[in-house]
């Protein structure tokens, strides 16, 4: 068999009717990477929804071959056969949007935002925008995860509608984008200063909906997890865990690793200052680090592992909450336990608690 150089138009010619495929969405042409390294070996890169294992495939799926024989024409007219390897890559679905629009079922990851909030001689002003952490199980139910400071934070919560992507003062507008009510959140306490000496610490940004309606919003999380069950919930992560996140401004998926579970922050809130303790700080690599964005503020920091047969597996473990001014750090708060004791933190429920 020959070796001859191929073309990127020879090699999509081979292979362009693998698009009509399900679960193929994407054809290309370029270095194979293996364990994170581009080999000098050029190979098709085959774009896929969800790589699975051979086991695992339907008779829907197809199985992607190692190499595809190409025929080569060269300058002298001879045609020649070459054997380019494949290079499966997982990519999701590929979407013509921007996650800050409307979504049905809305994955995680999607823009949402608090109900606002009328001022006198009709004004209206928005109190924050956010990122749809999860839809996953919460308190037995099934309930859409987010920070307290996106959809329900100080006299917002609970009681607020949750809108996806945004609220309007167009009543049917309105309405159709309201996927929820803010059912429960954390208190966050605050002081107005930055220099206490010992200030009771917070753990804890976090709010939920109660999402019942499955039209409404998926457990999916965009770009990152597209199996339909829930996904498991982790309070204890490790320093070193591999984790990926998308937030509804920064638009892309992200990975690196957990720099520390036990960091101390304080940053300003309403007016005062908040302290923090046991926060997940990540940073991305030097050369590519991680980025967190106004509006990306509740994505749902999930720990990646791959299992024996190289499927990748997600848990929940925390919301990204803040990052650095420079953007070297960013920093995710943990999920509360379901039944939280009373104390510095305690739950406020729908109706909520009296004053």
């Amino acid at each position: 068999m020959n070796h001859a150089p191929v073309q990127p138009d020879e090699a999509h010619a081979a292979v362009e009717d693998w698009l009509s495929c399900p679960g193929i969405v994407m054809l290309d042409t370029g270095a194979k990477v293996r364990g994170g390294r581009a080999l000098p070996q050029q190979a098709i890169i085959v774009g896929v929804v969800q790589k699975k294992p051979r086991a695992a495939l339907t008779p829907l799926d197809f199985p992607v071959p190692p190499s595809v024989e190409v025929e080569i024409l060269r300058p002298d007219g001879t045609i020649v056969t070459t054997t380019v390897p494949t290079d499966v890559v997982e990519t999701g679905e590929i979407h013509p949007m921007s996650l800050s629009s409307r979504e049905r079922p809305c994955p995680g990851g999607f823009r949402i935002q608090p109900q606002a909030r009328e001022r006198w001689h009709g004004l209206v002003y928005l109190l924050s925008l956010g990122t749809l952490g999860v839809t996953t199980t919460f308190r037995n139910q099934r309930c859409l995860l987010t920070n307290c400071h996106v959809v329900g934070d100080l006299a917002m919560a609970p009681g607020y509608a949750v809108y996806q992507p945004s609220w309007s003062r167009r009543r049917p507008q309105r309405e159709g984008n309201a996927i929820g009510v803010c059912d429960g959140t954390v208190r966050i306490l605050t002081y107005g200063s930055p220099t206490v000496e010992k200030p009771i610490r917070n753990q804890y940004d976090f709010a939920w909906a109660v999402v019942d309606d499955v039209n409404l919003t998926s457990h999916r999380v965009q770009g990152i997890y597209n199996e339909q069950g829930a996904l498991p919930i982790e309070r204890d992560p490790l320093r070193g865990n591999a984790v990926t996140w998308i937030g509804a401004t920064t638009g892309l998926r992200q990975q690196t690793v957990i720099a520390s579970v036990k960091t101390m922050a304080k940053w300003p809130r309403a007016g005062g200052w908040a302290y923090w303790e046991k926060l997940i700080c990540i940073n991305g690599d030097p050369l590519a680090p991680a980025v967190m964005q106004h509006g990306d503020s509740g994505a749902a920091l999930l720990r990646r592992r791959v299992d024996a047969q190289g499927v990748e597996r997600f848990a929940v473990v925390g919301l990204c909450s803040a990052s650095s001014a420079n953007g070297a750090y960013i920093y995710a708060t943990r999920i509360p336990d379901e039944n939280l004791a009373d104390g510095p933190q305690k739950m406020r429920f729908l109706p909520p608690d009296p004053p």
